[in-house]
Order: structure tokens, then sequence, then C-alpha cells
């Protein structure tokens, strides 16, 4: 009798489990879907912002992936990154930024800016970095906060690895 009891719960949790994230994750999406077809954009998170632009440390944020931009919203704010501009992208955990100089370029402003931020912070997982040229061509950053959410790991993940394949294609040297 103990054993069918068992077996079921081994059955049944992980099935409910995967229901109820699945319905997260359709709620998730339906909550993103104005921002998205507002800015004709390909996936839409929610995030915090950490360092970078004119808003406060952890105000919310609506960052919309767009074929040639990237879209911030807050509040009543609107900032728009022209892909063109951006030289790296890339998601680093605290631990990586804390630990590594890896990149020069994006050790300067991270390491800086954001290393100061970071320090304070009681906890934060992923850190969803931009590094670019800005109106004056000085190279600045931006990063955000992507929490413990696994939709906005995946679609930032999935937009910088776009980015990366037709970074690559544009810029073919012949030596």
């Amino acid at each position: 009798m103990w054993f069918l009891i068992v077996l079921i719960i081994i059955i049944l949790v992980p099935i409910l489990a995967i229901a109820s994230e699945s319905d997260e994750n359709k709620k998730y999406k339906k909550e993103m879907e104005p921002y998205e077809k507002m800015n004709n954009a390909m996936a839409s998170i929610k995030c915090n912002h950490i360092a970078g632009l004119p808003l406060t440390e952890n105000q919310e944020c609506i960052v919309s992936f767009c074929q040639d931009k990237i879209v911030t919203e807050s509040n009543n704010s609107t900032f728009k990154l022209d892909l063109s501009k951006i030289l790296d992208m890339n998601i680093k955990t605290t631990q990586e930024i804390q630990n590594s100089i890896g990149n020069a370029a994006m050790g300067y402003f991270f390491l800086g800016t954001l290393g100061a931020t970071l320090g304070t912070q009681k906890q934060i997982n992923r850190v969803f970095m931009i590094l670019y040229k800005n109106k004056e061509d000085v190279e600045s950053g931006i990063a955000f906060d992507l929490g413990n959410n696994i939709n906005n790991f995946k679609y930032t993940s999935n937009y910088i690895d776009a980015f990366n394949t037709q970074i690559r294609k544009a810029k073919e040297i012949e030596l």
C-alpha cells in the first residue's frame, strides 16, 4: 500500500511541476506580448536596471529585442540602442564578473561601475551586459539583472547568439 502511494507521488509531482511551469511561461509570454507588438520585437523581458542608463538602480525595465535595436522601457522613459553601435553583449554570473578580467573593454566598464554596484547587492544571479559606442563615440556599458527567470535567460541568450552570428558574418576580414 505504501509502495503504491510513494509511486503515485513520484509520478504525479513531476507532472504537476511541468504543468505549473508551462502555465508560468504562458503567463509571462502573454504579459510581454504588448511590448513585443509595440516594438516589433522578437522577444521582451522584464528585468531590473543595474547600471548604464539614467535610471535608478534596481528599477524595473522591459527590454525588447528587435531585429535592428534593443529598446528599454521604464516608467515614461524609452531608450533605443541601435545594434550597429553594440560592440559586445553577454550574460555573466556575478561570480564570473567578480573573479575575471577577461575582456579588457568589458572589464573597464563593468569592474568599475558595475563592480561597485555588485559589491553592495545582496544577490544578483545573472547579469546581461551590453558594451556599445555612445553618441560621442566613447565605449559605454549597460547592465541588467536577469534574476532567476529562465525566460529572461533563454530569450537574452538566444538574442546574443543571433547577434554574434550576424557580427561574425559582417566582420569577415581577409588577411
